[in-house]
């Protein structure tokens, strides 16, 4: 038996995490394997527990906390959560526990479910193991790289209003030992790119542990009916395209103003210019601005879409200014699928996919991203050595599904020596001194809802 283990799944919430999840878990019983299924939940119970539920065929374990505030990065730590899941695989006896996040659950599990003698294989599918916010954005929306520790992180980490530098630092020192153990103690680790390889590695600065993270790309599952290249003989229109969700980080407003410059700057007697956007904007205000921002423009928001929409379009190159730093991008294997280059920002997994087949410029750069795109329509050299490197062939998602299998048949590896566990003493101790924090006082008073970076 397999069972994943997810923070979150339908039909509570869809993401990426949990459409990944649910795609591997078919993908493997289509294979034969006995699959079960652990979620947390966004509904505190009074007390720590769980229920039994449905899901897609699958048998799922939909288990709740009865802590408040339990998505911060200061209460991940939940050892009744990690008794109850325990207790669980103990009655299961799962041949593989593949755990894919912490946040609602506990940040010791993944050392709990090795105590207890089941093999473990861990996904790291963002970077939140490193960071106390998440994503690796500092409050003024810039990237950071930073080593997670308490003079790097002091003044950035959210913090609760009664939460001293003092207090803060020893969460932030136990957040970082609490994810170097967790990691340490898999039996294997994986990712889909070598950036979030690098990065947690340096964020967690546990170079020692880089053997033990294996880089496996998620794959694709295909979602256009063939390679729908665009015509060689059609109207003389260059047509750039954006698809995907709609959010200030996935930068949209920073591609309409960049082609808004391109669009001004053009001759007289040059090729027409043409952005097409699919996808739907998360605010009603931002789509307002949005359209606001391409008055006068040639640009056409489509809003919700099909994928044939976008092979309709004949697009002639993929644009994704994401102002954050993505850890794969699904979106770059349907561009390639399509046939089409990209322009993309420089960090982060876009920069290490697009490879040759990829314009970048620099992030949340206004002026780079403009020139990125008149490169692309007015040096036609350029764009064609673009397109041609363009993969013939992306990786499929049963390819990722064996690469899986694989890893989990591979033989138990021993702990690693150079990260020292968190001891069950010293976590008992952590969750006594928090208990000891003013937080119940303060939320009586109403006073807990000013969480966040001072």
């Amino acid at each position: 038996m397999i069972v994943h283990i997810a923070h979150q799944l339908p039909p509570e919430t869809h993401g990426g995490v949990e459409s990944h999840v649910l795609s591997l878990a078919r993908g493997q019983k289509e294979k034969g394997h006995d699959v079960f299924l652990i979620a947390g939940s966004l509904s505190p119970w009074e007390n720590v527990g769980g229920a039994m539920e449905q899901l897609e065929g699958f048998d799922i374990f939909r288990v709740h906390r009865q802590d408040l505030s339990f998505d911060a990065w200061d209460r991940m730590f939940c050892p009744q959560m990690a008794d109850l899941i325990v207790e669980k695989l103990l009655e299961l006896n799962p041949d593989v526990v593949h755990l894919h996040h912490w946040i609602r659950l506990s940040q010791d599990l993944g050392r709990r479910i090795t105590e207890a003698g089941f093999k473990l294989v861990i996904t790291l599918h963002d970077l939140a193991t490193s960071c106390p916010r998440g994503f690796r954005m500092k409050p003024d929306e810039t990237p950071c790289f930073e080593t997670l520790s308490p003079a790097n992180c002091l003044h950035c980490a959210p913090r609760w209003p009664w939460m001293s530098d003092a207090e803060t630092s020893r969460e932030l020192e136990f957040f970082a030992r609490s994810s170097r153990s967790e990691i340490s103690c898999a039996h294997a680790v994986l990712c889909a790119s070598q950036a979030v390889k690098a990065i947690v590695l340096d964020g967690l600065a546990v170079p020692e542990l880089a053997d033990s993270i294996d880089v496996i790309p998620f794959g694709h599952n295909r979602v256009f009916p063939s390679r729908a290249l665009k015509p060689e003989t059609h109207d003389g229109v260059f047509r750039l395209a954006y698809w995907g969700s709609i959010t200030h980080r996935k930068g949209v407003e920073l591609l309409v103003t960049a082609f808004g410059g391109l669009t001004r700057g053009r001759e007289s007697g040059s090729r027409a210019i043409e952005l097409h956007v699919f996808g739907a904007c998360d605010l009603p205000e931002r789509e307002a601005a949005l359209v606001d921002a391409a008055q006068r423009l040639n640009v056409t928001f489509h809003g919700h879409f099909e994928y044939q929409d976008i092979v309709a379009a004949e697009i002639d190159a993929a644009v994704f200014p994401s102002l954050c730093i993505e850890t794969y991008g699904m979106v770059l294997d349907e561009a390639f699928e399509l046939g089409v280059p990209v322009i993309v920002p420089n960090l982060g997994a876009f920069k290490e996919r697009a490879g040759r087949a990829g314009r970048l410029f620099e992030v949340n750069d206004v002026g780079s991203l403009t020139r990125a795109l008149g490169a692309f329509v007015d040096d036609p050299s350029l764009y064609a050595e673009s397109k041609r490197a363009v993969p013939n062939s992306i990786p499929l998602f049963e390819d990722y599904v064996a690469s899986v299998l694989e890893v989990y048949s591979r033989p138990p590896r021993g702990m690693q020596p150079d990260v020292l566990p968190i001891t069950a003493e010293e976590r008992l101790r952590h969750q006594f001194m928090r208990s000891l924090t003013p937080f119940q006082k303060l939320l009586e008073r109403g006073e807990g809802k000013d969480y966040g970076p001072r």
